[in-house]
């Protein structure tokens, strides 16, 4: 689960640095969208990530239906405050940014599903 948590950072970071190219409002606005997504996620893997496998069932639902509630919050505030405190915010590069964080993590959740609780 770790790497591809930090599979969804490398690949929005790369973009970023792209994207530096064609100017710091982009970059910006990029980053943003996909930290928004990060640092809800960051939250989950905190919050349940090592418990896999390592308590009741019905224990770990409840963890992880909190900490999926708790994620949504943190993404949507990070939202407001970023179109609140960016003057300059560019919303189709944030959004961009936001979705390519959300792609990332679906496709790891995808690969955790295939891969025994091991790893």
């Amino acid at each position: 689960m770790k790497k591809w948590f930090l599979l969804q950072l490398v690949i929005v970071l790369a973009a970023v640095i792209v994207l530096l190219a064609t100017g710091s409002n982009q970059a910006l606005s990029f980053i943003a969208g996909g930290a928004a997504v990060f640092a809800g996620n960051l939250w989950v893997v905190l919050r349940v990530g090592r418990q896999i496998g390592q308590i009741d069932s019905q224990v770990f639902l409840r963890k992880a239906v909190v900490a999926e509630v708790m994620k949504f919050a943190i993404a949507g505030t990070l939202c407001v405050i970023a179109f609140r405190t960016i003057e300059t915010l560019n919303a189709p590069y944030f959004f961009g940014g936001f979705v390519l964080a959300l792609l990332v993590n679906m496709m790891g959740l995808k690969f955790i599903q295939q891969a025994p609780l091991s790893e």
